[in-house]
């Protein structure tokens, strides 16, 4: 009598050792999945160095679930216009972006910034000298960063800044830099 209740729990044409096996099936499965890309954390910190001005940062610039205006002055400053010493508030996504790459790369050296925000002058000359810079680009509104991570292969940063999914991501092997913007996600 027991074994036909034990079966009528179980969906018509399923028998119980097919129910016990896609249930330990599917339960494999949420053990191995993947960490969700958003995982909670207390804090998030960043190692940055901009090899032009001789400037870093290292530390924490977000906790407890809100962003440190402290570390985030100190982060302003280092990714502004070193060129002409001007500055904008930038996207907080930025240095999000930048949080994550580090972690997905294990990076323990500073992220090398090549060049953060760009007044419309600097973005002007850079278009005169250079193929390939855009006349509106988000470096100018504050939402871009042209970045190199020591100790890692350029193509390796490259994917792991596109599984962030977070924005756009410019690969420039000739160059030896990546660009990341919290723009649409898209590769180029």
């Amino acid at each position: 009598m027991a074994a036909k209740q034990n079966r009528s729990m179980c969906p018509r044409g399923v028998t119980r050792r097919g129910f016990l096996v896609g249930g330990l099936a599917a339960g494999a499965f949420l053990v191995v999945r993947p960490a969700a890309a958003h995982v909670a954390v207390a804090e998030k910190r960043l190692i940055l160095a901009h090899p032009h001005t001789g400037e870093s940062f290292r530390g924490v610039y977000w906790a407890n679930g809100d962003y440190l205006p402290e570390a985030l002055a100190r982060l302003h400053h280092l990714l502004r216009d070193y060129k002409n010493d001007k500055r904008t508030a930038i996207d907080l996504r930025l240095f999000d972006m930048l949080h994550d790459l580090q972690a997905r790369l294990g990076a323990v050296k500073p992220i090398q910034v090549i060049s953060g925000y760009r007044s419309a002058e600097t973005n002007a000359a850079a278009r005169r000298k250079q193929h390939g810079v855009a006349r509106n680009s988000f470096h100018i509104q504050g939402r871009a960063v042209d970045i190199r991570v020591p100790g890692q292969s350029l193509a390796g940063a490259r994917r792991a800044a596109v599984a962030t999914k977070a924005g756009g991501v410019g690969f420039y092997p000739a160059a030896n830099y990546l660009h990341l913007d919290t723009g649409p996600a898209r590769i180029w």
